[in-house]
This record gives C-alpha cells, sequence and structure tokens, in this order.
C-alpha cells in the first residue's frame, strides 16, 4: 500500500521544478537574511543555467524600483539623515524594498519562460507542503495542550483556546495571517483548477487559523464568485461556503463573540475599550512630572487634556528634545526585558509600558483620546494619516520618507523588539510616527489582549504609502502596481478575485516590508497571465503592452 501511495506521488510531482519551489520557500522566510541568500543563490543558479534574462521591466518591478527612489526625497528635505540611527535603519528599509524587486523579477521570468506542466506543479507541491507542516504544527499543540480540540481549552497562560490559531504559522514562520491568507488564495486558485480537495483543504487551513478577517475575507471572494463566476464551478463554491459556516463556530466561538464587539463597535458606536474613568487606578512611574503623576479621576474625557478646538489624531509629547523620547524607548526595553514575563517577542509587560506612555505623552492612556475613541483602531489610524498629510504639502505629496510615520522599519527601529530584534545603538524614531501611529500601538499593545487585532492596529500598507511616500507614492501603487495586475489579467480568471482578496489584506499589515503575501499573490497573479490565459487563447500571448504599464 505505501509502495502504491509512493509511486503515485512520484509520478504526479516528479515534474516540478524543485530549485524555483526552494526558491519561493527560501524568500517568503520572515528572516531577511535568509530572502537576500535565497535570492542571491537563485541568480546564480540561473546564470549557471544560462538562462536569458529578460529587459521587460513590468509596472510591479517600475513600482518597486521608484518607490525606493521616492523614499530618500523627504528624508532629505527633512534632515533625517542627520540624526543618529537613521542612515542604518534606511538602508534597512531600502534592501526591503529592493527584495521585493529582485522577487517579482525572478519570478516574472520563471512565469514566463517555464513548462506551464511544470509550474502547475511547483505551485500545488508548494501548497501541499504547507498543508502537511500545518497538520504538524496543530498535531504539536494537541500533545502540548493534552486536548483534540485545543480551540476550547483555556492552556496555560491562556496560550491555547482562541489563540490557538495564532500558531498556526504553516511554512511561512510568520504569522497565522499570513498563512491564512495565502490559503484563501489557494483555494481560490484550485477551485478554478477543478482540483476540489485541494481548494477545500486550503480553506480549512485558514478556518484553524481563527482569524475573522480571514473568514470575512473569503466569504466577500467566493460570495462575488457565486454570482460572476461560471456556471461549472458554482456547486463547489457553496460547498466551500458551507464548510466555512460549518465549521468556523465549533472551531472559534470566542472569535465570534469578538465579532460582535466590532459590530457594536461600527453600528452602535460603542468604544469597544472604553472604561468607566471613576474605576480606573492610575499607576505613576518614576521621575513623573507631579501635574502627570496625580490625576483627577474627575476628569472623564479628552479634552480635560487638550484643548477642545485642537486635534487629538496628533498626540503632543511631554519631552522638549528628541533624545529624551529615545532614551525613553530604550529604558522601556530594558526595564522590559528585565520585569518581561511573557516569552513573545510581540508583548511589553503592561505596566511599565503605561509607565512609559505616561512619560512619553504627559496623560495616562486610561484618558488618551482612544479611550473615547468609538471605532476600531484601524480607522482612526486613517484618520490620523489624514490629519498628517494635511499638515503641508511636503508632506502630502512626498510623505514623512521611509521609516518616519507607518511601517514594520519604524517600529522596528525604535528598539522595542515588536518586530524582531535591532541594534541598540542605531534606535530611531521620527516625531511624525511618535506622535502618530507608534501613539495608537502603544494605546492598544496596554490594553488586554483581545484589542491586540489587525483591526484595532494601525498597520497597513495603505498606511504605510501614504504617510512615508505621500501622493507620489500612493498614485505609483495605483497605477504600476495595481494597475499592471488589473489591466493584465485573464478576464476569465481567478485574477480579479485574488486582486481583491489581496487589497482587503494590504489593509491589514505591511506585506511589502514581509515579502510573504506579495510573493505568492505575484506567482498566482502572473500564473493566471502568462499560464492560464494562454490556455484560452488562440495563438501566444503578448505582453508587451502589459509589461510596460
Amino acid at each position: 500500500m505505501f509502495n502504491k501511495v509512493n509511486n503515485i506521488l512520484k509520478n504526479k510531482y516528479a515534474n516540478i521544478d524543485l530549485p524555483f519551489l526552494l526558491f519561493i520557500i527560501g524568500v517568503i522566510n520572515v528572516k531577511t537574511y535568509i530572502k537576500a541568500g535565497t535570492i542571491l543563490l537563485y541568480l546564480i543558479y540561473l546564470i549557471l543555467k544560462k538562462t536569458a534574462f529578460t529587459k521587460k521591466i513590468a509596472g510591479p518591478l517600475k513600482f518597486y524600483l521608484f518607490i525606493s527612489l521616492i523614499g530618500i526625497v523627504a528624508p532629505l528635505m527633512n534632515h533625517s539623515f542627520n540624526n543618529n540611527g537613521y542612515f542604518f535603519g534606511f538602508m534597512f528599509g531600502l534592501s526591503q524594498w529592493l527584495i521585493c524587486a529582485a522577487c517579482f523579477y525572478i519570478v516574472f521570468l520563471i512565469v514566463q519562460k517555464a513548462d506551464k506542466e511544470k509550474l502547475k506543479g511547483t505551485i500545488e507541491i508548494f501548497f501541499v507542503a504547507n498543508i502537511v507542516v500545518v497538520a504538524f504544527q496543530l498535531t504539536r499543540i494537541m500533545v502540548m495542550s493534552r486536548s483534540i480540540m485545543p480551540y476550547w481549552e483555556n492552556g496555560v497562560s491562556g496560550r491555547f483556546g482562541a489563540s490557538t490559531g495564532d500558531l498556526l504559522y504553516g511554512i511561512f514562520e510568520s504569522s497565522s495571517i499570513t498563512n491564512a491568507s495565502v490559503c484563501i488564495m489557494g483555494g481560490i486558485y484550485f477551485l478554478y483548477q477543478k482540483k476540489m480537495l485541494l481548494s477545500t483543504m486550503c480553506i480549512l487551513v485558514m478556518l484553524l487559523c481563527t482569524s475573522n478577517t480571514s473568514l470575512v475575507t473569503a466569504l466577500i471572494a467566493l460570495v462575488l464568485m457565486l454570482i460572476f463566476a461560471k456556471k461549472d464551478i458554482k456547486k463547489n463554491i457553496l460547498i466551500l461556503i458551507s464548510v466555512m459556516i460549518i465549521f468556523y463556530p465549533i472551531l472559534s466561538p470566542a472569535n465570534l463573540r469578538y465579532m460582535k464587539t466590532i459590530y457594536r463597535a461600527f453600528v452602535l458606536q460603542v468604544p469597544t475599550n472604553y472604561q468607566n474613568p471613576d474605576s480606573l487606578k492610575i499607576v505613576g512611574g518614576d521621575n513623573l512630572k507631579p501635574a502627570a503623576a496625580s490625576i483627577d479621576s474627575s476628569k472623564k474625557n479628552p479634552n480635560t487634556y487638550f484643548k477642545s478646538n485642537e486635534t487629538t489624531y496628533k498626540m503632543p509629547l511631554a519631552f522638549t528634545a528628541d533624545n529624551g523620547y529615545i532614551n525613553e524607548l530604550r529604558n522601556l526595553k530594558l526595564i522590559n526585558d528585565k520585569y518581561k514575563k511573557d516569552s513573545s517577542i510581540l508583548s511589553l509587560e503592561q505596566d511599565q509600558l503605561k509607565k512609559s506612555f505616561l512619560r512619553l505623552y504627559g496623560v495616562p492612556v486610561e484618558y488618551s483620546p482612544l479611550s473615547f475613541y468609538a471605532k476600531p483602531g484601524k480607522l482612526y489610524s486613517f484618520m490620523q494619516t489624514l490629519a498628517f498629510l494635511r499638515s503641508n504639502y511636503r508632506d502630502l505629496f512626498f510623505g514623512a520618507g521611509m521609516g518616519n510615520f507607518s511601517s514594520k522599519l519604524a517600529i522596528r527601529m525604535t528598539g522595542l523588539g515588536i518586530q524582531g530584534k535591532y541594534p541598540s545603538k542605531y534606535v530611531y524614531v521620527s516625531s511624525p510616527f511618535i506622535q502618530y501611529h507608534l501613539y495608537t500601538t502603544l494605546y492598544y499593545l496596554c490594553q488586554n489582549i483581545g484589542l491586540h487585532s489587525v483591526l484595532n492596529m494601525p498597520n497597513s500598507v495603505y498606511n504605510q504609502i501614504a504617510g512615508e511616500y505621500g501622493l507620489i507614492g500612493l498614485a505609483a501603487f495605483v497605477i504600476l502596481y495595481i494597475g499592471f495586475f488589473w489591466q493584465s489579467r485573464n478576464k476569465n480568471g481567478y485574477g480579479k478575485y485574488l486582486l481583491l482578496v489581496a487589497l482587503i489584506f494590504f489593509n491589514m499589515d505591511y506585506w511589502f516590508e514581509m515579502a510573504s503575501l506579495t510573493v505568492i499573490f505575484e506567482l498566482l497573479m502572473l500564473a493566471d497571465i502568462f499560464i492560464y490565459k494562454n490556455e484560452n487563447a488562440d495563438g501566444a500571448f503578448d505582453n508587451s503592452i502589459n509589461a510596460g504599464i
């Protein structure tokens, strides 16, 4: 029996592009040096194979190169390079954009030249590998929790239960939201290839990650497909929708309750994080100003601390010198490491964080503007970005510059360890970042873990491009990146639904800096353009116009 199964798998997947598969697995790894090393090794492999490199520069590649250049304009105008640590961070951020450019160029090159059956097999084995890894991770969680259904368990220190899905990173090793978003794309891809088993498995993995955002996104995409797609796949679409409706409430009843909270926030205008100020215990920190340390509990709204005609999207700082808040962030990291109870790099000790918050902004976190905001923090972050862009024409057109407003790089340069390790001697934080989106991030990190949701954090491709590269960068994104895929799409294919999924998830994290979701999205989109579009065409596909977008 084993030999029979082995022979079937061997015959089915013998015709795959193994070097390209290893390239994809390497570049989606969370570590930057692994991405860079993978790209270098694969380029050497292509050179040794005497591969003819295309001279065509497609729209997304133009976008990556252009955004790398425009990112230097605002820092030059803002004199950011005069600040200690910025040049190091800037070069790190630049390398991330260049990694994106290299990944797209290689995928663009391979998809055009590859044997279509070989490419299909490579994509298929990638998703199979991810499903196998998730199965292993889930089995490990079951053993650790000593439960066949860890989603229903409280676990050790709340490690499992509703947080079980957060531990299913799959082959990406970064976050469950990355795994879930790519699995939605895989589900749509295999649906169009009429491979229902793989499509269902991808959707099941997405459900196991228990992300409300992923669930809603998948439902939106599938309902639209049900309305507009060809009749031959509508039955299978209904099956996938039924699977989601049946299994998600079983896996994650806690997340369904959270969705009700979000509904109250949007529809009923009830602050999801509101607490009665009379019941709050203000915790003062060391070396606090007397006015900041002793807060009258009768002061129940932001106007106590901010003038009624003053916008609260920009948080005033208690420090007058730049090195003041940079030193505060350094000290927070040192104290946090000393008292930290949770081993996760994403956690900060809340007591210590609240003290630093008070020292940074001169107001307790419980009385800051977001405490009285009646909608998810993501919407508040958009209002912050708009307020920043409206501050002057320079910011409107060029933004704050790379790493100066809203990005994974900006968070990482704080040295707090929220986005991984960063050398303390190069710690840097800009005034726009600390007064806008760092405030929002720190505020929600001060709340209970239930509010550490993507719907509250400012992480978003749109915030990043608009805030750091201005309207010029935003126009380049729409025209060169989105425009390329929309104009070049296979009108009878799955590309438009993948594009919709990507646009929704672009609102959830800084995906270009992570180079994971975007790599798979670009691979599947290019496959739809160059492989599946060809199958329905009478002649060879001419990409000369599309590549020039």
